[in-house]
């Protein structure tokens, strides 16, 4: 599974100026229902809150990667925001979050679908380049790229 088969330029968000983790949960929510990348946002966003209420989804350097699994998901995506300025989220380093990967997989997937999202960002995201570049791309089609290279090593 491809990043770029997951993540298109409807499903970024660059620079928005949200102030918490509600906020955040509700823009990202919302943009994947007009995307028809769900078709239920409450149903949803309810899904992210109890998948967030089990461990934590911030990671280190400001990223996040909250997930809800759902049988209104229409087909696996995921949402990105990156926010003006850090955000008080529970993440592994302490730090505030800024980047937030938001990870929408249909309930009548296998588990395989999940990991697989989850190992193609993670891989994406483990070249330090690339998390210090999140903060400079100016479109979409950037922020595309940047991720399809920091997947790519061999």
């Amino acid at each position: 599974m491809k990043i770029e088969e997951v993540l298109n330029e409807k499903s970024i968000h660059l620079d928005k100026d949200l102030t918490s983790k509600d906020e955040v949960f509700d823009y990202l929510c919302s943009s994947l229902y007009q995307n028809g990348m769900i078709s239920d946002k409450k149903i949803f966003q309810n899904k992210v809150y109890d998948r967030e209420a089990l461990s934590v989804t911030g990671l280190i350097d400001g990223v996040a990667i909250p997930h809800g699994v759902s049988d209104v998901v229409v087909k696996p995506c995921v949402a990105f925001v990156r926010t003006k300025k850090g955000i008080e989220w529970e993440s592994i380093d302490g730090n505030k979050i800024r980047y937030i990967f938001l990870l929408a997989i249909p309930d009548n997937t296998k588990d395989d679908v999940h990991i697989k999202m989850l190992s193609e960002l993670a891989r994406s995201l483990m070249d330090q380049s690339v998390i210090s570049k999140l903060g400079y791309v100016e479109t979409a089609d950037e922020l595309l790229n940047l991720l399809k290279k920091g997947g790519n090593r061999s």
